[in-house]
C-alpha cells in the first residue's frame, strides 16, 4: 500500500535514504481496516491527513515471484503535525512535484506519480519488474497501460 501525500504548497512528502526518495508505504497484511492502517502510516510520519482517496490500483509482475502484487495507491492532504523520521529511513522531506522524478530512482513509481498529478480518477495498469543481468539494476516495463478504473 502506498501514500501520496501533498501540501498547499504543491510539494509531495517522500521519506527515504541515500540511495533515493519514495512513496512512504507499508505491507498491509494486519487486521486493522484500510483508514487504520493508513492513519498508522502518517503517525509514523508525525502527519495527520485528510481527503484520502484510493487513486490507483496497479499490478505487478515481478520476475523473482511467482505471483504478481498487487499495489494500492492512496493520495491525502496534509492537515496537520510535525515530521518525524520512520523507522527504517534516513531522510523524510517536502519535495516539489515536478522535482521528485529527480530524487525517486524507481521509474515505475515515477510513472505513477506522473499519473497521479495528471488524473483525477481512479486509474489501473500493470508492470513488469525484473533485473537486468548485466548491470543488475532494476528494470520496468508497462504490459498493461493505464486506465480508468471509474
Amino acid at each position: 500500500m502506498k501514500l501520496y501525500v501533498t501540501n498547499d504548497k504543491d510539494e509531495v512528502l517522500l521519506p527515504g535514504d541515500d540511495e533515493g526518495l519514495e512513496i512512504t508505504g507499508a505491507r498491509y497484511n494486519e487486521s486493522l481496516s484500510v483508514r487504520e492502517f493508513v492513519i498508522r502510516i502518517c503517525r509514523r510520519m508525525g502527519i495527520e491527513i485528510k481527503n484520502f482517496r484510493l487513486w490507483g490500483l496497479l499490478t505487478f509482475h515481478y520476475a523473482s515471484r511467482s505471483n504478481p502484487t498487487l499495489m494500492y495507491y492512496y493520495t491525502a492532504e496534509y492537515k496537520s503535525g510535525l515530521l518525524i523520521l520512520p523507522e527504517g529511513c534516513e531522510v523524510i522531506k517536502w519535495v516539489l512535484k515536478e522535482k521528485t522524478e529527480e530524487l525517486v530512482p524507481i521509474e515505475e513509481m515515477n510513472q505513477v506519480i506522473s499519473k497521479i498529478n495528471q488524473c483525477d480518477y481512479l486509474f489501473g495498469g500493470c508492470f513488469k519488474i525484473w533485473k537486468d543481468e548485466t548491470t543488475q539494476k532494476r528494470k520496468s516495463k508497462i504490459i498493461e497501460p493505464f486506465c480508468r478504473l471509474n
